[in-house]
């Protein structure tokens, strides 16, 4: 009665996630240390449209971008960059191998150092 489902969806989900995988090895066997990636498709949403959306909806949209180095199980980071023009947080994600996150954050603190990100007022008023 449990296992009706494996088959089509567990199995699916495991062979997918698999080629995931592999593609990350492949990448990286190929002599890239580590990967450079937007975290988001867009700037941040505001709160007060934020709970105007179905958040599955949301989620999905703005996850896209990391679902895969989640899939694979790799190491990632996010790393401020800029401000939008409607002054939110813009981020860059690194992903690194398996096993190597000094390497990872060592880049990650270089980079956010370039970036000289400004430092937000987020008290509430």
């Amino acid at each position: 009665m449990y296992f009706r489902n494996y088959e089509k969806y567990f199995l699916k989900a495991a062979k997918v996630r698999r080629l995931i995988c592999r593609d990350f090895e492949d990448v990286f066997r190929g002599g890239v240390d580590l990967l450079l990636t937007p975290v988001t498709l867009s700037d941040a949403v505001p709160y007060s449209k934020w709970i105007l959306t179905d958040h599955r909806e949301h989620n999905a949209a703005q996850d896209f971008c990391i679902q895969s180095a989640n899939m694979a199980g790799l190491p990632a980071v996010s790393i401020p960059c800029s401000l939008s023009k409607a002054g939110l947080p813009l981020s860059l994600q690194l992903i690194g191998k398996q096993f190597q996150e000094p390497q990872m954050l060592s880049a990650a603190k270089w980079i956010e150092q370039q970036m000289d990100f400004p430092i937000m007022d987020l008290e509430c008023q």
